[in-house]
């Protein structure tokens, strides 16, 4: 009986080990590394086909029905990847171009929106890849992103003066060229001070003015 299974236990183990269950392995390794386990996984089934017919023959077919279930999670598994990596490769490239676009033509309310629906489809993946540091790693970098959108249209506000960039070098402690003082900058020079780990900071920043503007008017009433 024994020899009618698959060491599918070992096989498992492996398989969660691969390189492409890891967002730092980048879409091209992980398209590289899931077209090798697609081999591998054919060379599985023709061995699980033969203990198939041994089980058969040995009138034990309950003893390989472990092994028939793995296989097919193992090739379900690659279908789900596929479709993250799917989801990464078109995220990335959003927010590449996202990036290129000038400061004085960024409409954050859009990308907001784009990236809500790339919320939605990491949400609807498969339960089987969300122990993966794949996904965990997409998940974070489309989740900071839509963290920042609403920041980015606070920075646009009109009340934003010299002042209130100067106290964003000093919160994200790193030195840039403010918008208004550079009409070529583009949103990635933005978004390189990583505003999502200041979000409260950056709001209180943006804000301020706002509330100065406010309590003025309202004192003259």
């Amino acid at each position: 009986v024994q020899t009618c299974a698959l060491p599918i236990s070992r096989v498992e183990r492996e398989w969660r080990k691969k390189a492409f269950w890891d967002y730092e392995t980048g879409v091209a390794g992980a398209r590289k590394g899931l077209e090798e386990a697609k081999v591998e996984l054919k060379e599985l089934a023709k061995e699980l086909k033969e203990k198939q017919r041994l089980c058969m023959l040995f009138e034990f077919p309950e003893a390989i029905a472990d092994s028939e279930a793995r296989v097919e999670w193992l090739t379900n598994s690659i279908d789900n990847a596929n479709v993250l990596w799917d989801i990464a490769e078109e995220s990335q490239e959003f927010i590449t171009d996202a990036k290129q676009l000038l400061w004085s033509e960024v409409h954050a309310e859009g990308l907001e929106d784009d990236t809500k629906a790339f919320i939605k489809r990491v949400k609807a993946l498969d339960k089987e890849v969300r122990w993966s540091r794949a996904f965990t790693g997409l998940d974070g970098e489309i989740k900071a992103f839509l963290i920042t959108c609403p920041l980015i249209q606070a920075l646009h506000h009109d009340s934003m003066r010299s002042r209130h960039w100067q106290m964003l070098k000093d919160t994200t402690g790193k030195e840039f060229t403010p918008p208004p003082e550079d009409p070529t900058m583009v949103l990635g020079g933005i978004l390189d001070l990583k505003l999502h780990e200041f979000s409260a900071d950056v709001e209180e920043i943006a804000r301020s003015e706002e509330r100065r503007v406010g309590k003025e008017c309202r004192s003259r009433w």
